[in-house]
């Protein structure tokens, strides 16, 4: 009898979303592993997730690789950061501090 049969339809998702953030954080900060475990024959719900959760990261990569070098770069974040800094700043203007 597969694992697939005993689960409820929210234990199997409930499993494979947990699998694929793992498999997606793995990839990102210990890729060796993410490779060993994409690896295991195994067909369960949480492996499955694992899987795809690696191929999810793995693409996002390569279509960073794609971007033009000016939208790779942190200087974007940077500057998205200043911009919304800004944005509270300016919503704040006006106010007085109650004491």
């Amino acid at each position: 009898m597969s694992v697939e049969n005993t689960m409820t339809q929210n234990e199997y998702e409930a499993d494979y979303i947990r699998g694929f953030e793992a498999g997606y954080d793995l990839s990102m900060w210990e890729p060796d592993i993410a490779r060993v475990l994409e690896q295991i024959k195994a067909d369960t719900p949480y492996i499955e997730g694992v899987r795809n959760g690696n191929a999810e990261f793995e693409k996002e990569q390569k279509d960073k690789e794609m971007l033009p070098d000016f939208l790779q770069s942190d200087r974007l974040k940077t500057k998205l950061n200043n911009e919304e800094k800004n944005l509270e700043q300016d919503k704040d203007k006006g106010k007085e501090l109650e004491i």
